[in-house]
C-alpha cells in the first residue's frame, strides 16, 4: 500500500519550489531588470508563496486568511503572470484583469466560505480562474515565441504554463463531476 501524503507536506514542498523560483529571478535580476515584465512575475511568485503559506496554516488561523485570502492571492498571482508576460513582449498590460480578478475572487471566495460553505464550489472557481489566467499567459508566450533558431525558453515556458492551466481545468472538472474530493486538492479551502 502506498503511503499517504498529507496536504501540508505538499504545500510546504510547493512553497519551497516557489521560493526557489523567486531566488532564481532575484539572481538573474541584473539581466532581467532591464526588461519589463519580470518584476510582475516575481511579484506573482511572492503572491503564490504567501497564499501557500496561509493555506498550509488552515485550521490554525481563521478561514478568512487560510481559505479566502490564500485563494485570492493565487488568483492575483496568476493575473500578475499574465500581465508580466504581456509586458515582457511589449504588449499593453492587462491591468484591468489584474485588478478585476482579485476584486472578483475575494467576495466570491468569502461567499463560498461564510455564506454558503461549499468546498467543491471554491475548488471549481479557483480552478477556472487559475486555468483561464495561466492559459492566457501560455497563449501569449506561444504566439510571441521566436519562430526560427534554437530558442527553447519560450516554447518550454508556454508548454509549462499551458500544462498548469490544463491541470487546473482538469481539477475543476473532476471535482464538478464528483470524481475527486475537494479537500484533497490544492488551493481549495
Amino acid at each position: 500500500m502506498l503511503p499517504q501524503i498529507d496536504a501540508r507536506t505538499l504545500f510546504v514542498a510547493t512553497a519551497i519550489i516557489f521560493a526557489g523560483l523567486v531566488v532564481s529571478v532575484v539572481l538573474a535580476w541584473r539581466e532581467l531588470g532591464k526588461l519589463k515584465g519580470p518584476g510582475k512575475v516575481a511579484a506573482a511568485y511572492l503572491g503564490f508563496f504567501a497564499g501557500l503559506t496561509l493555506f498550509s496554516l488552515r485550521g490554525g488561523i481563521p478561514d478568512l486568511f487560510a481559505i479566502v485570502l490564500s485563494n485570492t492571492l493565487f488568483v492575483l498571482g496568476a493575473a500578475l503572470v499574465l500581465e508580466g508576460t504581456r509586458l515582457f513582449y511589449g504588449l499593453p498590460p492587462t491591468r484591468r484583469v489584474t485588478l478585476a480578478a482579485p476584486l472578483f475572487a475575494l467576495p466570491a471566495f468569502a461567499f463560498l466560505t461564510f455564506v454558503r460553505d461549499d468546498p467543491p464550489g471554491r475548488t471549481i472557481l479557483s480552478s477556472a480562474l487559475l486555468a483561464a489566467l495561466l492559459g492566457a499567459a501560455a497563449g501569449t508566450i506561444w504566439k510571441r515565441r521566436p519562430r526560427g533558431g534554437r530558442q527553447v525558453l519560450e516554447p518550454f515556458t508556454a508548454a509549462f504554463l499551458g500544462f498548469c492551466a490544463l491541470l487546473f481545468w482538469a481539477r475543476g472538472v473532476a471535482v464538478g463531476a464528483g470524481r475527486s474530493r475537494s479537500g484533497a486538492t490544492w488551493s481549495v479551502g
